[in-house]
């Protein structure tokens, strides 16, 4: 089995990066890098998710890893002639704060809704 690639990737500081990636046509063979952060550090733990072009990102990667303690990470066997992308992550997402829960209200003819619209307009 042929080699494929091996790819150096610097993630910028935002803590993502891509890479489109296209396999010779003769031969199936591996993926393999190093991700780097903006010093030139290698990054471990970092998330390496692999896409096959024409499949939709929804369904999920085709295959996934993290990167060891040198940041190396490696795919395969891949098909020979396809065409990939690699998605890299090095930190956790973040989610924005959860909305609080809504607040439960009264039926609108209830004698509870009724109360609740004269507190609010109390003098």
């Amino acid at each position: 089995m042929g080699h494929l690639m091996h790819l150096d990737i610097t993630v910028p500081p935002e803590g993502q990066a891509s890479a489109v990636i296209r396999a010779e046509k003769d031969t199936a063979g591996m993926i393999s890098g190093v991700v780097l952060d903006a010093a030139g550090q290698a990054v471990p733990g970092a998330a390496v998710q692999l896409y096959e072009k024409g499949i939709s990102p929804s369904e999920g990667p085709c295959s996934a890893c993290f990167t060891d303690e040198e940041g190396c990470f490696l795919f395969g066997p891949v098909t020979p002639g396809g065409h990939y992308r690699l998605r890299i992550f090095t930190e956790q997402p973040v989610l924005p704060p959860a909305a609080p829960p809504a607040r439960k209200t009264a039926e609108p003819d209830s004698p509870q809704a009724y109360a609740a619209f004269k507190d609010m307009y109390k003098q």
